[in-house]
């Protein structure tokens, strides 16, 4: 049976997680490790992002990004503008 692409990306994390936990420990001891550790570390924030981006948008979350309140702040250019008569 083939797997979806999420559970491949679910198992890499899981790998990813198991690597880095080794590596870990050995990470400050040379610069190899510790190169490694850090692309490892960025691979796993890649993906675990891939897979967040893949999940269906709850209606409540949308409607947070529509109504926050970031929208409503003002621009430096907002200041600028000249008065409508």
């Amino acid at each position: 049976m083939k797997k979806s692409s999420s559970e491949e990306m679910q198992e890499s994390i899981l790998k990813l997680n198991y690597q880095i936990s080794q590596l870990k420990k050995n990470a400050d001891k040379s610069e190899v490790t510790s190169k490694l550790y850090n692309r490892l570390l960025i691979e796993r924030a890649i993906l675990r992002k891939k897979t967040n981006s893949k999940k269906p948008k709850r209606i409540i979350d949308i409607l947070k990004e529509k109504f926050s309140s970031k929208s409503k702040e003002k621009c430096i250019s907002d200041y600028f503008k000249s008065p409508v008569n």
